[in-house]
């Protein structure tokens, strides 16, 4: 069939192909509009006609397998609960205030069968071998002086006292702190590092270290403001009296453990310090592969000195007439330490 039109118009005749391939014209109603009819297949495939409201508005109904509607609220907001599956049950997975997900790496078990949750700081401050020994706490600083002595001071005290780098005997980074007590008078040799305090009160610090030919003690110590006073702890392995010592409330070294020690440069013992910086009290010591609740011991307590930093601390006591050395290296320090059980 043909139109014939005026020649100031132009027509154009649309065209559509149905589902068996047919052209089929396409048609406009008495006011030239073109009126769309969606369809749907279901699952069994029957088609359906998509319905839209009197305002010609298309709504959607969501809708789960077992028949049950998904709902909106009156603000128009799609509300989901999800849940994930572990153990063969159904747990719902939670969101914070702000209604984000939080998702954390977490470790089978440590060393102490603790599952742990590990934040991708913590998990960057693991790649370092250094940090091996005890996987608590988060670690805000370490060393392997594989690149050299940090920024520190050091204690000296006697003849012959020193702290030099030593490529000899290493742990990690192919360089060892050499700590070499002096032969006279107080005997030490200790090398320090400030650090600014956290504001997070369970603080650890471990070290490995190896004593040739002998010593009479080796220490790790650290001391900070915090909460109006100046605390100081330590924790130090009495050589020669084959004794686990910390520093008591006067000052003081005080026996708490005995232990066994073999003086030898190529062997490094480990040893961790863990305290409670807002009470003043210890929680707990490692000592190789031990490990030692001090709940029940106390700190040095004093008049606050307004320090903004943390001094933390190794050193060698050696013998009358000798220079005792220690080999130290992967220094760790750590916050956040978990508390006592």
């Amino acid at each position: 069939m043909s139109i014939e039109l005026p020649d100031w118009l132009r027509g154009t005749l649309l065209l559509g192909r149905d589902g068996a391939g047919n052209i089929i014209p396409i048609l406009i109603d008495a006011a030239g509009q073109i009126n769309v009819l969606l369809r749907g297949v279901d699952v069994l495939g029957n088609v359906h006609t998509v319905r839209t409201d009197a305002a010609g508005q298309l709504y959607a109904i969501l809708r789960g397998a077992g028949g049950v509607d998904v709902g909106v609220d009156a603000f128009g907001n799609l509300t989901a609960v999800l849940k994930g599956i572990f153990g063969g049950a159904l747990h719902t997975i939670a969101v914070d205030a702000d209604g984000r997900i939080e998702a954390f790496l977490m470790d089978g078990a440590d060393q102490w069968s603790q599952t742990l949750r590990v934040g991708t700081a913590e998990a960057s401050g693991r790649l370092n071998p250094i940090h091996s020994y005890d996987w608590r706490g988060n670690v805000i600083y370490f060393c392997d002086f594989g690149l050299g002595i940090p920024s520190g001071y050091t204690t000296l005290s006697g003849a012959g006292a020193a702290v030099v780098l030593a490529p000899e005997y290493w742990r990690n980074g192919g360089y060892a702190l050499k700590l070499t007590g002096g032969s006279t008078v107080n005997h030490l040799a200790q090398w320090n590092v400030n650090i600014a305090t956290t504001n997070t009160y369970r603080l650890g610090l471990s070290a490995e270290f190896s004593i040739a030919p002998n010593a009479t003690a080796f220490e790790l110590r650290f001391d900070l403001d915090f909460a109006g006073l100046h605390k100081s702890f330590g924790l130090r392995v009495n050589i020669a009296t084959l004794q686990l010592q910390y520093i008591n409330p006067a000052g003081a070294w005080a026996n708490f453990h005995p232990i066994t020690f073999t003086p030898l440069a190529t062997n490094f013992y480990k040893m961790k310090l863990v305290t409670n910086a807002f009470t003043g009290d210890y929680i707990r010591c490692l000592y190789n592969d031990e490990e030692y609740p001090m709940t029940m011991y106390a700190g040095v307590n004093a008049a606050g000195t307004g320090a903004a930093y943390t001094t933390f601390s190794v050193g060698i006591e050696s013998r009358n007439a000798v220079n005792d050395v220690a080999y130290v290296d992967s220094f760790v320090v750590t916050t956040n330490e978990p508390p006592p059980p």
